[in-house]
């Protein structure tokens, strides 16, 4: 009676190429690389997923400290916005000389971003530091899921494209060294083919 192969046996000998006498050691290599490949694939999923929480979290306490110290005041146009040059004709907002309050109450002046239409008197909102210097607007929900979200999916994209990489680089190295040992034995074999 024939001895019987393990199904799992079999499916194991036949993931990992078998190993008939045709198996050469280029064939392994290629199987590590692949595997290699496929476990990094694998991984790039919870790596991103942390380094996009670890961003976002980061991102968050960043949010919330500006929130903290920036406030929001009304600043007033001191002259008309200048027109768009030849290099802003896309720009909707022109820089403008402005007065506003710091904080402490202090008049303080300087540019403001302002719509290319305004004229010298209008209110334009802006955020002061404590000390009523114009800043950015503090960070908001959007920024931070933003900022979490463009680094997960970019260390994905570099963890998946460096292992598909590598792998495709292995494979091309691989062939190289395949086609040349095959010219090598063939040219050993083929007079002794072609009756030379």
């Amino acid at each position: 009676m024939p001895e019987q192969i393990d199904p799992a046996r079999r499916a194991l000998s036949r993931a990992t190429l078998g190993s008939g006498p045709l198996k050469r050691g280029s064939d392994r290599v290629e199987l590590a690389s692949r595997l290699l490949c496929a476990l990094v694939v694998v991984l790039a999923f919870p790596v991103a997923l942390l380094v996009g929480t670890v961003v976002g979290m980061d991102t968050a306490a960043q949010a919330r400290a500006q929130a903290a110290s920036r406030t929001e005041v009304t600043a007033v146009l001191l002259v008309d916005a200048p027109d768009a040059g030849r290099g802003e004709i896309a720009t909707l907002s022109v820089a403008t000389p402005a007065t506003w309050r710091a904080p402490d109450g202090t008049r303080r002046e300087g540019t403001v971003r302002a719509l290319r239409t305004a004229a010298a008197g209008d209110p334009v909102d802006i955020w002061v530091d404590p000390s009523g210097t114009s800043v950015d607007r503090p960070l908001g929900t959007s920024d931070v899921v933003l900022a979490a979200l463009f680094t997960g999916f970019t260390t994905l994209l570099v963890m998946v494209g460096a292992a598909v990489g590598g792998h495709l680089v292995v494979c091309r190295l691989l062939w190289r060294h395949r086609s040349r040992r095959w010219e090598q034995e063939w040219r050993a074999v083929e007079p002794l083919w072609a009756g030379r």
